[in-house]
């Protein structure tokens, strides 16, 4: 019978597996390495990204502050474009929609049918429009002398409802030096033109073939002369324009005979832009660092600011 006697194993008595398992420690320590550095860099990036959409947020809504700052401050009209970088390094701009040619403001009439094209004016009701606009950082104005309205009477779906009897009055009121003075006029719808497709018109300048007497051209106005006033039946509203500033058209529903009946408006200027009745503003904030970018869009009416508070008030037992 035979017996082996086991004897330790020495590494010492072998170099060469010394060096494998030492180069296997290595890879082993070097993948860990790599993959806790990877996650430590993907952590890294996830932290980063997010702040960089904190900072892009808030200077969307920094620039959308100072872009409402710069409509209330300002008069009607004014479209500034307007950018900014911040100490952070966030590039920011807001761009203010406030002015064309037609009211209500739209890059292009889809269809004349349409009743999103128009203005309403409810019953007993007024709209007002500026009949100018401010171009410039300087308080430079652009002022409207070639306008004109086109109306037509309907139910709250826009069917349109022909009434023989005056539906609309307007009035422009206006600065001469230190006088303020207006020029108004009542006037119905044309027998022929009734309806969206075919809306009856007045205004500064339109063509003859579209308005029925000269009231839809002209108006009654009291001019101040001296210490006394002249009386004119039938005064140019374009004259009127050209020797007033800061003028604003106001229209009022009169319609005494149905009191559902809504007067539908369009506003169209020949040369100076309208202000918008509906203003727009697009904020853009972009942090490079972090590859982060923010967006805000805020509509909101000329003349009217927008809540700074939204609170509840509640209790519980």
């Amino acid at each position: 019978m035979k017996i082996f006697s086991s004897k330790s194993y020495s590494l010492k008595a072998h170099p060469a597996s010394a060096l494998l398992l030492s180069m296997l420690l290595s890879a082993l320590l070097m993948t860990s390495g790599t993959v806790i550095a990877f996650f430590l860099m993907s952590d890294v990036s996830s932290v980063r990204t997010v702040t960089a959409g904190v900072q892009a947020r808030y200077a969307a809504e920094g620039m959308n502050e100072l872009g409402l700052h710069q409509i209330q401050a300002n008069l009607p009209g004014y479209s500034p474009q307007i950018e900014r970088t911040f100490s952070s390094g966030e590039v920011s701009s807001v761009s203010i929609q406030g002015q064309g040619q037609l009211l209500p403001c739209k890059s292009s009439l889809e269809s004349v049918s349409d009743l999103n094209d128009w203005l309403p004016i409810a019953p007993n009701a007024s709209l007002q429009v500026p009949l100018f606009s401010q171009i410039d950082s300087e308080g430079g104005q652009a002022k409207v002398q070639d306008f004109y309205v086109e109306f037509f009477v309907g139910d709250s779906e826009g069917n349109p409802i022909f009434l023989e009897e005056d539906v609309l009055r307007w009035r422009i009121l206006g600065q001469k030096g230190d006088l303020t003075q207006a020029i108004s006029e009542f006037i119905p719808t044309e027998f022929s033109r009734s309806s969206r497709e075919l809306p009856s018109i007045f205004g500064s300048s339109i063509p003859p073939e579209r308005a029925m007497s000269s009231a839809y051209t002209r108006a009654k106005f009291s001019e101040r002369v001296g210490r006394g006033s002249v009386f004119h039946p039938a005064y140019p509203i374009s004259e009127f324009l050209r020797q007033h500033e800061l003028s604003y058209l106001t229209m009022t529903n009169v319609v005494q005979s149905q009191n559902t009946a809504t007067i539908f408006v369009r506003v169209h200027s020949k040369d100076a832009p309208l202000p918008c009745s509906l203003i727009s503003l697009d904020a853009r904030a972009d942090v490079p660092f972090g590859s982060a970018t923010s967006l805000l869009e805020t509509s909101l009416r000329q003349g009217e600011n927008l809540p700074v508070f939204d609170f509840v008030l509640y209790h519980t037992d």
